[in-house]
């Protein structure tokens, strides 16, 4: 999760330099293009590529690991223990160039938190999708109970008059469909509102509205989102209107700059960020960019539209790289390595024989312990029950002219398994 968060808003600000420095010299529909690798990264959690490119190579580790010949979990464990026991830890200092492994109640600790953070995350999306779910619901009614259907338009989309809508629109997804004013009806200028809508529907921007809700909805707490939402939104209008401009003529650009302003002038607005509906109007910043760029006619250059490209494509690959997994060997001090090379694998007690079990065994989950040979021995408790009579090894389907049996106490055992590998009998 934190590769798909960190990833993410590094696109994300990626996206908004590369905009930000070749902007002038870029189309709107390049512009726009840049944003579908952020739209796939954001509603993509997997990094299905691996390699040195990712960003997160670029953090500092939090944890050395120490690679084995066998990294298993019990071998960990039992490293763990070791250093415990050793008091490598316990007195709060770990070797050097190595972490103290964290308690137990630290992780229960850190898990809790990661779970609370989870549920916040999934419930406030639920409540930010509700939300938007309600408003396009809502929007759909008005637009229905008050639009009334406009022939002779020179569109493929079918069109409607509409009070409810506050500017000219395109809205819907199966049926997609031109929602106009009655002011927008009777205008001179109409031809630029129609066209202008259907360059939405022919760039999907109806979808890709839809696409953006999902993504706020997802990313609610994230305010990179938000803002990538809006420049997205921006660009798209750019977009459209670079495509009016060409099937009507640059001589015309004062003339449909005009309409914009007539079109959306001291209205309300209606296409927010939480409506899946494309619109020609914009905020008074974004219209104002508009029609600055309208009026000013930036040259276009072919080589800033690639660049821009390539970069992001590259930026988008780097996004998509897990970091590289690769252990780093951490070296034992003369201390530990003198510890376990005599107490902890070589000494007389019974705990020296289990350790010894415990790494030559594999395993990776607590059910492929093997409890016979870990306790083949005993615990190691002194008030371990004794040896079974023979009665009893009969009792149990055995010739009781074999060793001696052990009844072992189910609390030792609890107790080494807790103390080697962090689990007990039942698990």
């Amino acid at each position: 999760m934190t590769a798909w968060i960190l990833s993410s808003c590094g696109l994300i600000l990626a996206v908004i330099i590369i905009r930000w420095a070749l902007g002038g010299h870029i189309s709107g529909r390049v512009r726009s293009l840049l944003w579908l690798a952020v739209l796939l990264r954001l509603l993509v959690p997997v990094s299905p590529l691996h390699g040195n490119v990712s960003v997160m190579n670029a953090l500092p580790k939090s944890t050395e690991s120490v690679e084995h010949s066998d990294s298993v979990a019990g071998q960990q464990t039992a490293a763990s223990a070791a250093t415990d026991k050793a008091g490598l830890s316990a007195a709060g200092s770990a070797p050097q160039g190595q972490s103290a492994a964290p308690s137990p109640e630290a992780q229960t600790a850190k898990a809790n938190h990661n779970t609370a953070v989870r549920l916040v995350w999934i419930f406030g999306g639920m409540a930010v999708g509700i939300w938007f779910a309600l408003a396009n619901i809502t929007f759909y009614l008005r637009l229905s109970r008050s639009r009334e259907r406009r022939e002779g338009q020179d569109c493929p989309l079918p069109g409607y008059v509409s009070g409810a809508a506050a500017s000219p629109c395109l809205f819907g997804f199966i049926r997609p469909a031109v929602y106009i004013t009655p002011e927008a009806a009777d205008s001179d200028n109409l031809e630029y509102v129609i066209r202008h809508e259907y360059a939405h529907f022919r760039r999907g921007d109806n979808w890709r509205s839809l696409a953006r809700c999902a993504c706020l909805a997802l990313w609610w707490w994230n305010p990179l989102v938000w803002l990538a939402a809006i420049l997205s939104r921006e660009d798209g209008e750019l977009a459209c209107d670079e495509a009016v401009l060409r099937a009507v003529g640059p001589e015309k650009r004062f003339d449909y700059a005009q309409t914009l302003l007539d079109m959306t002038a001291g209205r309300r607005r209606d296409s927010s960020l939480s409506l899946a509906a494309a619109g020609l109007e914009s905020g008074g910043r974004e219209m104002k960019r508009r029609l600055e760029r309208i009026a000013k006619k930036p040259r276009i250059r072919p080589w800033a539209g690639a660049a821009a490209a390539a970069l992001t494509l590259l930026l988008a690959g780097c996004a998509f790289s897990d970091a590289k997994t690769e252990s780093q060997t951490v070296s034992l001090t003369a201390q530990e390595l003198t510890y376990f090379n005599t107490e902890f694998f070589n000494g007389s007690d019974m705990d020296s024989m289990i350790h010894n079990i415990i790494i030559n065994d594999t395993f990776d989950t607590p059910a492929g312990v093997n409890l016979y040979q870990m306790f083949y021995l005993g615990t190691g408790y002194e008030e371990d029950e004794g040896a079974l009579t023979a009665q009893e090894i009969s009792a149990l389907g055995y010739d009781d002219s074999i060793c001696g049996v052990d009844r072992l106490p189910r609390a030792h055992m609890d107790a080494v398994l807790e103390k080697n590998l962090g689990i007990s009998l039942s698990q």
